[in-house]
């Protein structure tokens, strides 16, 4: 039968299918290997070819994937042993003529290739010529036709779509019948990274990567660990990621080692231990210091710090809200923004402006996220910038002016010494370099006496090594409190052997450990002391993995591939291109760098998910009522996939982002905890998550029964009486999905959303925390909660002090917190009424009155409650207790809640009492309508008397009389009565 691949039908004569394991080489054909790496070589380079002459929708420039694809494993490799060891293990001709090829690509990649991919069509034009010429090269030694069913790529034939097919199809048989590693490693990355443009298929991509990864190949064992610990293609299963992970580490993959190490800090997969953690990171440490000393003098630069998504928005909430909420002193600008501001700077330095040359000089020489580094145009402006003030240092009273000026020549002087012996911009000159350090001496730069320090120190320049004079020009410059120079000092320190050696160069490295940005020598030193105990330091497990870690993802050289980008720089040039394919893959990238510890990667990829940016929002598969979650497991997921191409083994894909919080939350992102917060308030993700805590041993001890859950969720929202977990599709969920979704708009950008039950408890535990971490928003959160007795005892008083701590914390929530403490007192004046009234009609008062006036007898042997707060037993949960006592007030008990519920004491005596009032009150209206009053005496009045002398008795009566004859008989009779 005929196989398809890419629109071709070629005959399955003599291929394998892609799932089956490559076939073992023979080591003694020379020819046969020779025949495979040729084919290799003839596709690959197809593939490139194609891509340079794509146009327009096909493959412009702008969807170019990140760096130009100058290199076959295009991946997070660590280095190149794995290819060494494949190599070797294919006779050698195959690993050799690969490294062959590499050399020559990145040769050819800054004059051709990265200038035709991201240029203009005149620049392709010229490397799609170089292509041909490679490919008709090819063509001359082709192998036999008769071997090779397929037509070779004529030169009349250059359209992007036939020689991209055609050259797919050229790697398949390459992998297939010859067993080329090279090729079947660079198929694999197209179908899952979308390399090349080529389609992305995940099935496909692990059809690809199990073969490799069945005969040793590192970097595919890591692959699929990372695909079975995310769910990516197959069902998410962390015993197997464990198994893969762990021979990847064996077989040196650094990226390996470092990932393990942060699930063995986690307890992830595996029993949590800081020491086992603390071995692989000191493996990725060591190889990190190792290419940091292969620099230039001073060490290789450290990369950019990584760019986290959210802060373009203002942060995960929004400006004002993320965070404690202050608005930040500077809002990050956009591409646009910043080459304004360039601009302006050009015109202003082109002028004389000294001060804006030595700072745009700055700007291009360390670069910054929308401005890419250019040290010819940095030797430029401080060229110019030194040239601000000519002379020696000058002494005694000078002016403000003459002062600025020196600092600028002073700080020029100090980068031009740093770039002339680094060779950055200019071809490496010491001498020179030592001519600018000499003159930032003479200006007291401090940069330029710690440069001279080093040179006496290496003993270049001109210079012999002298300890004593490189020990005082370092201490000159520590002075002037330069970083750098700490850590030389520290260094030389170390060398003289001392007794005192350690706990002095262990100051040092503290000092300069507080100075941003810290060097990657200081944390590596740092990390040793506390790990060894040295310097007169404790040993501290947990110090010294903050260090490693901290090191191994600040400077990830040992993820930087063979074209010169890390795996987090090229998804982040995926997410600025904002297409389907390019976010998907963005998605991937932080997805792998999340496991591997990476917060910002863990960050990322959980907002993409927040605001619908991932697995193509609209195609995703329907799926069955997930099941309760407490039977919930991780080795059981549903067979349903979500994500699209993606193809994530999960019920919705929040399951993903709230494991991806989590472990932000962790690491100290405190806008991630509030999201904690929120997920578990509405149910979002809770199924996986809550088995992933149980499988990890890692999560909140729960101790309370579902009972006590539906006590609690007596009086919460609408709709928590329900099935325990919904399927919500679109608004036709029910009311109380529809709720859910007005109130956060982000949960509809996702088709499939499983909402469970809520858990309030956790909720408040989580808005709690992050309120101590200053979080305005979860202190306007738990105090809602307080207000409300949601997840928490009911308590207006503490609710207004979160309102208040709000307030205080950020300003700008001025406005919400004033409406919240206007509800708030409302509230309260009504509470107060209601309990003033309930404490008036009390048990307790009513037993009071009556004993009080003697009633009732024996009132004494009415029964008092034992334990008068005993009716709020249980109402919170065993673990709230537990974690958060002061969510509660003094321990769950007292305050308005406690009032509240007072009248229900003794629930027998309050009948009895009630009882007897009741009797009492009937009988006496009994009384009143049998009772029969006495007929009323007629008053008679001597009208004979004298009226003039009657008096005022006399006239009293008469008047009385008078009036008496004005009203009706009976109500004259009711009146006298």
């Amino acid at each position: 039968m005929p196989m398809a691949v890419l629109g071709e039908t070629i005959p399955l004569s003599s291929l394998s299918a892609p799932s089956s394991s490559i076939p073992a080489t023979d080591a003694s054909s020379e020819a046969h290997e020779d025949v495979g790496q040729r084919l290799f070589e003839y596709g690959y380079t197809g593939l490139r070819l194609a891509m340079a002459l794509a146009d327009g929708g096909d493959a412009g420039p702008s969807k170019q994937p990140a760096g130009a694809p100058a290199d076959a494993d295009d991946a997070d490799d660590a280095d190149d042993d794995d290819d060494d060891d494949d190599g070797k293990a294919a006779g050698g001709m195959v690993g050799g003529m690969l490294r062959l090829l590499r050399r020559r690509m990145r040769e050819q990649q800054s004059a051709q290739t990265h200038s035709g991919l991201r240029s203009g069509p005149g620049s392709r034009a010229g490397s799609a010529t170089a292509l041909r010429a490679r490919l008709a090269q090819l063509s001359a030694s082709a192998p036999p036709k008769s071997s090779f069913p397929f037509a070779w790529i004529s030169a009349s034939d250059f359209s992007p779509a036939s020689v991209r097919t055609k050259a797919v199809a050229i790697l398949d048989y390459a992998f297939a019948s010859f067993a080329n590693r090279d090729a079947t490693m660079l198929l694999a990355d197209m179908h899952l990274h979308s390399r090349m443009l080529h389609p992305r298929n995940v099935t496909k991509a692990i059809a690809y990567y199990t073969p490799l990864a069945d005969v040793g190949n590192a970097t595919a064992q890591r692959v699929l660990g990372l695909m079975h610990a995310t769910g990516l293609g197959v069902p998410r299963d962390y015993a197997k990621a464990l198994l893969y992970m762990s021979f990847a580490a064996l077989g040196n993959d650094l990226i390996a080692h470092q990932t393990l190490g942060y699930w063995h800090s986690q307890g992830i997969a595996t029993p949590k231990s800081c020491e086992d953690a603390v071995w692989h990171y000191k493996i990725v440490a060591d190889k990190v210091i190792e290419l940091f000393k292969t620099g230039p003098p001073g060490g290789r630069t450290v990369p950019m710090s990584k760019v986290r998504l959210p802060d373009a928005d203002g942060g995960v909430f929004g400006h004002g809200a993320s965070g404690s909420g202050t608005p930040p002193k500077s809002l990050p600008q956009t591409a646009e923004a910043q080459r304004n501001v360039r601009d302006i700077y050009e015109i202003s330095a082109q002028e004389g402006d000294h001060s804006i040359q030595l700072e745009l000089a700055s700007i291009y020489y360390s670069g910054t996220r929308h401005t890419p580094p250019n040290h010819k145009k940095a030797l430029k402006y401080f060229l110019s910038a030194a040239k601000a003030y000519v002379g020696k240092r000058p002494t005694g009273e000078i002016s403000q002016s003459t002062k600025h000026l020196v600092s600028i020549a002073s700080m020029a002087s100090g980068y031009l010494g740093t770039m002339y012996w680094r060779g950055e911009g200019v071809k490496k000159n010491e001498v020179i370099a030592r001519q600018w350090f000499e003159r930032g001496e003479e200006l007291a730069n401090p940069m330029s006496l710690n440069g001279l320090g080093m040179m006496i120190l290496e003993g270049v320049a001109g210079f012999e090594i002298d300890t004593r004079k490189a020990l005082q020009y370092f201490t000159d410059a520590i002075q002037k409190d330069y970083p750098d120079a700490y850590v030389n000092l520290a260094e030389l320190t170390l060398k003289t052997g001392n007794s005192d050696a350690l706990a002095s160069a262990l100051k040092f490295y503290n000092t300069a450990a507080t100075k941003p940005p810290a060097s990657p020598l200081t944390l590596y030193r740092l990390a040793e002391f506390h790990s060894k105990g040295l310097g007169g330091t404790p040993k501290n497990c947990a110090t010294a993995f903050g260090f490693y870690k901290s090191l191994v993802e600040k400077a990830d050289w040992h993820a930087i591939d063979d074209i010169g980008g890390s795996s987090l720089e090229r998804a982040h040039e995926h997410y600025t291109r904002d297409t389907t394919q390019d976010l998907d893959s963005a998605f991937i990238l932080y997805l792998f760098a999340a496991e591997r510890g990476v917060e910002v990667a863990q960050t990322n990829a959980a907002w993409m998910i927040d605001h619908g940016l991932v697995g193509n929002v609209g195609e995703h598969k329907s799926i069955p009522v997930a099941s309760n979650s407490e039977s919930a497991s991780l080795t059981d997921n549903t067979d349903s996939t979500v994500g699209g191409e993606l193809a994530f083994h999960t019920n919705d894909l929040y399951e993903i982002a709230l494991i991806l919080w989590n472990r932000a939350a962790n690491q100290g992102n405190v806008d991630a905890r509030v999201k904690m917060g929120d997920y578990h308030y509405y149910g979002i993700g809770l199924k996986a998550f809550e088995a992933f805590e149980n499988e990890q041993q890692a999560g909140f001890a729960e101790d309370e029964t579902e009972q006590n859950n539906d006590d609690y969720n007596g009086d919460e929202k609408s709709g928590t009486d329900a099935a325990n977990t919904k399927i919500i599709s679109g608004f036709a969920g029910g009311l109380s999905g529809a709720i859910r979704k007005i109130a956060l708009p982000w949960l509809s950008k996702h088709e499939v959303v499983v909402l469970s039950k809520p858990r309030y408890d956790k909720a408040a535990l989580y808005y709690q925390v992050a309120a101590d971490e200053a979080s305005s928003l979860a202190q306007w959160n738990i105090g809602w909660m307080h207000e409300n007795g949601i997840g928490v005892t009911k308590d207006y008083p503490l609710a207004k002090r979160m309102y208040d701590m709000s307030l205080a914390t950020n300003p700008e929530a001025y406005l919400a917190v004033n409406l919240a403490l206007t509800n708030l007192a409302v509230k309260s004046f009504i509470s107060k009424s209601i309990n003033t009234v309930t404490e008036s009609i009390s048990p307790r008062a009513v037993r009071a009155f009556l004993k009080k006036h003697h009633w009732i007898e024996e009132i004494d042997h009415f029964p008092e409650p034992e334990n008068p707060h005993e009716h709020i037993k249980g109402a919170i949960p065993a673990s709230v207790e537990h974690g958060a006592s002061s969510l509660s007030g003094s321990g769950g008990s007292g305050g308005s809640g406690a009032r509240k519920n007072a009248f229900f004491e003794g629930l027998w005596t309050d009948v009895a009492a009630v009882g007897t009032l009741s009797v009492i009150i009937a009988g006496l209206f009994v009384m009143r309508r049998l009772l029969k009053v006495p007929e009323p005496v007629p008053v008679t009045v001597d009208r004979g008397v004298d009226v003039n002398g009657a008096g005022e008795s006399g006239a009293a009566n008469v008047a009385a009389g008078a009036g008496a004859d004005n009203f009706p008989a009976d109500e004259r009779e009711a009146g006298q009565r």
